[in-house]
């Protein structure tokens, strides 16, 4: 087992088809075994992405809509959140 921190960017890879789709669902797959961090503020920011790209006419609402619930599911049952605190923002400079 592995303790994996996805940033926004690998994170979003598992809700919107992109270059890296497959590798980052495979290891966040819960038979891979694997304890996934994610911030709390990758989730507002993939949000926002999803948005964008509903916006862009890139995802359907059927799509963006399925992204988002998915999203709420997994992060209520299968991510660890870091909170993003004062401390936490000032040990990443």
């Amino acid at each position: 087992m592995r303790a994996l921190y996805l940033d926004t960017s690998a994170l979003a890879k598992r809700y919107l088809l992109e270059a890296g789709s497959a590798w980052v669902r495979s290891v966040t797959q819960a038979d891979a075994g694997n304890t996934v961090w994610i911030s709390r503020a990758a989730t507002v920011e993939l949000t926002s992405a999803v948005c964008r790209r509903l916006r862009e006419g890139t995802l359907s609402h059927a799509e963006a809509d399925d992204a988002e619930r998915t999203l709420r599911t997994d992060v209520s049952t299968e991510y660890h959140l870091v909170e993003l605190s004062a401390e936490v923002a000032i040990s990443m400079w």
